[in-house]
């Protein structure tokens, strides 16, 4: 294991309640070759007081104060100015535990060798003291082929960037930045643009450190709920381009497409569960599900089979309103 420095992009708005422990569990971190990147978002409270004093007491501490942009404006320009072999990205609002950085720089070899290292996730939603981990579904400690990109996906440990590592010449080499003009789901973007660009030869899912992510307890803070489906299809469409140019497997690419079909379906159980059959029918039409499950035939159970590739949205109203009225609603298949 070397010593190379990693730069750490911390964007930060209005974060006077929670910055200074966040940078706090960043500078007691075990590997402590560090460049802390604290890009202030334009923040209305105290924010660019105490990231000052940060930076007066600890000269790893460097502190951009920018007009409001938001997170991806702010993670850019930490891009633009980390000077780091390696990036990484904490918010502002999260904390670490103290060998986080040193787990990942145990795997200094694979990272510079086209591996993508990540780290769990224990998310706390609201005023919750107990996490639920993300990422449980994939078995840690063990370097998984390319392939496993799309079993990455499904542990929901793909979107996020602030459990991995970054080669920072790959972001800059290939002009990778975040989209300012989407407001949810730019961090999937980012991540299938960086593997595009990487090409990676397999990943590895880290055991023994977790990142700590503190979640608001509203789901639907940064867009609506109908609003969500259309903007996650767009990162499903991104994925499977990327899938297609990482030359992953015809199996891993099937699976993925009946996930994908999983997540329309849901869809539209919850559309007709709430009598909007005509945003219902919408999807059941573009996304081609009659004829999709018949392709998928043996994935799915024969009750679902039946109901899904009749080709009437009304008899899927039918049984989802009876699953409603005797308490046995299914979220997903």
């Amino acid at each position: 294991m070397g010593d190379d420095k990693l730069s750490i992009i911390v964007p930060v708005y209005n974060g006077e309640k929670t910055i200074q422990n966040c940078i706090k569990s960043i500078q007691e971190q075990s590997y402590n070759n560090l460049e802390i990147i604290i890009i202030n978002d334009g923040s209305k409270d105290r924010t660019e007081e105490l990231c000052q004093k940060l930076a007066n007491d600890d000269d790893r501490v460097v502190v951009y104060n920018q007009e409001n942009g938001g997170v991806s404006s702010a993670r850019n320009k930490g891009i633009q100015i980390a000077t780091g072999k390696y990036t990484m990205f904490v918010d502002g609002d999260d904390i670490l535990d103290a060998d986080y950085f040193l787990a990942f720089m145990r795997q200094q070899s694979m990272i510079d060798n086209g591996i993508i290292v990540i780290a769990r996730i224990d998310t706390y939603i609201g005023e919750s003291k107990e996490p639920y981990t993300v990422g449980n579904e994939v078995q840690g400690d063990l370097l998984l082929e390319k392939d496993h990109i799309v079993d990455v996906w499904n542990a929901h440990l793909w979107n996020s960037p602030v459990n991995k590592v970054y080669l920072t010449e790959v972001i800059n080499n290939n002009g990778i930045e975040f989209d300012k003009n989407v407001s949810i789901g730019e961090d999937w973007l980012f991540n299938n643009a960086y593997a595009r660009a990487l090409k990676p030869k397999g990943y590895y899912i880290i055991d023994d450190v977790r990142y700590k992510y503190y979640m608001d307890s509203d789901p639907w803070r940064h867009c609506s709920r109908d609003a969500f489906y259309y903007i996650n299809k767009t990162q499903v469409e991104d994925f499977k381009k990327t899938l297609e140019q990482l030359n992953v497997s015809f199996a891993e690419m099937w699976k993925f497409d009946k996930r994908d079909i999983d997540f329309s379906v849901t869809e539209i159980r919850y559309n007709v569960r709430n009598h909007n059959i005509k945003r219902a029918k919408k999807i059941y039409r573009s996304e081609k599900i009659p004829f999709r499950v018949r392709e998928h035939r043996t994935d799915f159970s024969r009750s679902d089979y039946l109901e899904l590739a009749s080709g009437s949205i009304f008899l899927i109203y039918c049984w989802e309103n009876i699953r409603k009225f005797l308490g046995k609603t299914r979220r997903r298949l």
